[in-house]
């Protein structure tokens, strides 16, 4: 049996970090089988978070790439319960490995981030973040 091929990258960062911030590729939704042509696109800064269990883009992102919502769900952020509209992406990670028929929701403060990348992908791999030498770094890898 064929040993399993593993994609990964890297981050590092100057100073101790309390933020894993990355490069995001955003899609709508589509079948890598049948890439549309033109392919719309948009590029975002990521806020890497644990604590979120989806996936999050800012409304932004949603009307740079013309998304139609596919459903309403109920989110919880840190300032309660809000009702947000749902949208199917595909996201290509910073290592080049594209993510397919993400839910992801919006809310109204995304910090500045375009995406906010939860659980719903980080449990796709395996995440490391270490702290050596007041340098943080982090590794993905799927």
């Amino acid at each position: 049996m064929p040993a399993p091929e593993f994609q990964a990258f890297t981050i590092a960062f100057s100073g101790t970090n309390r933020r894993i911030i990355t490069e995001i590729v955003v899609f709508p939704a589509f079948d890598p089988a049948n890439v549309p042509s033109p392919l719309s696109t948009c590029t975002s800064q990521a806020l890497w978070d644990t604590g979120a269990s989806g996936s999050v883009i800012s409304h932004g992102v949603a009307a740079d790439l013309g998304l139609t919502p596919t459903g309403v769900t109920e989110v919880q952020t840190a300032g309660g319960k809000t009702m947000s509209p749902t949208y199917m992406v595909n996201l290509k990670l910073p290592n080049g490995v594209g993510v397919v028929g993400i839910q992801a929701t919006t809310i109204d403060n995304t910090h500045g981030f375009g995406v906010i990348v939860g659980m719903d992908i980080i449990c796709l791999g395996d995440l490391s973040i270490t702290n050596v030498n007041r340098q943080t770094l982090m590794s993905f890898r799927t």
